[in-house]
């Protein structure tokens, strides 16, 4: 992500939160790998908020009480030299 340290990869896990079809229609009619669609574009995501992980569950409950959409879609880890910056699971 941007602003992120360049040691840190992202661990984002597709989680079939669907992609909105004019995204969908940029990856067929481009003939764009997936992989690269993420790397690119946001896919219909929106706004990724970085946080601590202790603090997940309270801001999940909290978005979703006043009626947002909020998912868990990856992790920051430290990242071992050689090692991809981003690791797409599930895709």
């Amino acid at each position: 992500p941007q602003g992120a340290p360049q040691r840190l990869p992202g661990d984002n896990r597709h989680i079939g939160l669907g992609v909105a079809s004019h995204i969908q229609f940029l990856q067929d009619k481009g003939a764009i790998s997936t992989e690269e669609m993420y790397r690119t574009f946001n896919c219909g995501i929106g706004m990724i908020l970085v946080i601590p992980e202790e603090k997940t569950q309270d801001l999940l409950f909290q978005a979703n009480a006043i009626g947002d959409r909020a998912y868990v879609i990856g992790t920051v880890r430290e990242r071992k030299d050689g090692a991809e910056k981003v690791v797409l699971e599930g895709v």
